[in-house]
């Protein structure tokens, strides 16, 4: 494809603001929090219903193999609704065999009318197998890192909104344990508002978000309260990499709080979606916040909380072990993930 400049992010973040999604669209670059931020804005203009955004979005990523699984959502149709979000992610690695590429011009060709394809690059160009005649059915938005200004901008703009104050050494810190990804920027923010004191310490910051490393505490406990097995590594490196086992406990405890008080405001008849706000749970991640309550009643939760107590109880009797069998943590984890 010859060179060609691309529709700028933030033009199309304003116009996705007034317009209905439809179609294909392919976000290149290496910002992968603002790509996330758009597909989260897409897929919640086109569902207002939680159960229908749900059961009616997939999410495939294509280093893994999934392209014929992600081609076999697109294409096929639904008795229950007419609409549909397929997200392809990191498109330029799709194995590029005859029958894939076959599957993909057919795709662009004749996605159906109700289905939204998004599919993700972390190249500034379009994939070489994507041609001119794709390309004119195809929205190409270009997504650009974020200067170091924009980026204290940006954080100062959200502790405004969550009424918490960062210094400069709090914002330097929080850019460089993020790597300047939006989305952790985000992510870190959305913990940071509940440090309860409305000024945040470099020592807060610490006790977020990982210093460049594979996970977070964030990412922990997402992996954890979709009862994913992935979350004993998660947690053996965070352990590994200095998070105290303390604090990756009153993690745990804090998200079951959020989900326990989530099910006792719909038992008073609260509405799903006023519910999660009283909850303190962003629009960005409420789908895996109700995917996580719909994981965790609140009979559950009862059997979640007398495991917390536990490992609780063993940390502050005994010092802990990084051995599996008897560290307090890999036990809570346990207890979550299969008998809980």
């Amino acid at each position: 494809m010859a060179y060609q400049k691309f529709e700028n992010s933030k033009q199309f973040l304003r116009d996705l603001g007034r317009e209905a999604p439809r179609g294909i669209y392919l976000f290149l670059g290496e910002e992968e929090g603002e790509k996330d931020k758009a597909i989260e804005t897409i897929i919640g203009k086109i569902f207002s219903d939680n159960d229908e955004r749900i059961n009616h979005t997939g999410r495939f990523h294509i280093e893994n193999e999934e392209f014929i699984s992600a081609y076999d959502f697109a294409m096929s149709g639904s008795m229950f609704s007419g609409k549909k979000v397929c997200v392809m992610r990191d498109i330029h690695r799709l194995r590029q065999s005859k029958d894939a590429l076959d599957f993909f011009a057919e795709m662009i060709e004749n996605a159906p009318a109700g289905t939204v394809i998004i599919m993700t690059s972390s190249e500034n160009r379009p994939p070489v197998f994507i041609n001119k005649n794709h390309s004119e059915k195809i929205r190409i938005v270009q997504f650009w890192r974020y200067f170091d200004r924009d980026m204290r901008a940006y954080i100062l703009k959200k502790a405004g909104e969550f009424r918490i104050s960062l210094d400069d050494d709090g914002i330097g810190r929080l850019l460089s344990r993020t790597g300047k990804d939006i989305k952790k920027v985000d992510d870190a923010m959305e913990m940071l508002k509940h440090t309860g004191s409305g000024r945040v310490s470099v020592g807060d910051i610490d006790a977020v978000v990982s210093d460049g490393r594979d996970y977070s505490v964030f990412e922990f406990i997402e992996l954890l309260f979709r009862k994913d097995a992935g979350s004993f590594r998660a947690a053996a490196k965070l352990m590994d990499e200095g998070s105290a086992e303390l604090q990756i406990l009153h993690m745990v405890a804090r998200q079951a709080d959020m989900l326990d008080r989530f099910h006792s405001e719909r038992m008073k008849d609260v509405p799903v979606d006023e519910a999660a706000k009283i909850c303190g749970v962003s629009e960005r991640d409420r789908e895996i916040f109700l995917g996580q309550a719909k994981l965790f009643s609140y009979r559950k939760l009862k059997r979640v909380f007398q495991y917390i107590a536990t490992a609780d109880m063993e940390m502050k009797s005994s010092r802990p072990s990084k051995e599996t069998v008897s560290n307090p943590i890999f036990n809570l984890i346990s207890g979550i993930l299969f008998r809980a």
